[in-house]
């Protein structure tokens, strides 16, 4: 089973991000530790999440076998999301701090 590291970004800074930038070393350094593994970068400023709604609820409430057409839609992001996350070895969180 190959290593992966799930990194997750949240600042809208891009290049200008300190958070950003102190990721990127880090992940340099895990990539030399782990020159096989995968990396699997989300970057949550540029993701239009949908928010947790009354349609979703109620989906993520109901058995997987009777999920309708219009369920499996509203939680596809979220069970991505959560696949990727159980699926990582290693995680990695950059957040911005604003004094």
């Amino acid at each position: 089973m190959m290593t992966k590291l799930l990194l997750v970004e949240a600042s809208p800074r891009g290049e200008h991000s300190i958070s950003r930038n102190l990721a990127k070393a880090f992940v340099a350094q895990w990539r030399a530790a782990h020159p096989d593994a995968e990396v699997i970068e989300r970057d949550l400023a540029k993701m239009n999440l949908p928010y947790m709604n009354l349609p979703w609820m109620g989906a993520s409430l109901t058995p997987a076998e009777k999920h309708t057409p219009e369920m499996k839609d509203v939680l596809r992001v979220s069970n991505e999301l959560v696949a990727e996350l159980l699926a990582a070895g290693h995680i990695a969180i950059s957040t911005p701090v604003y004094n």
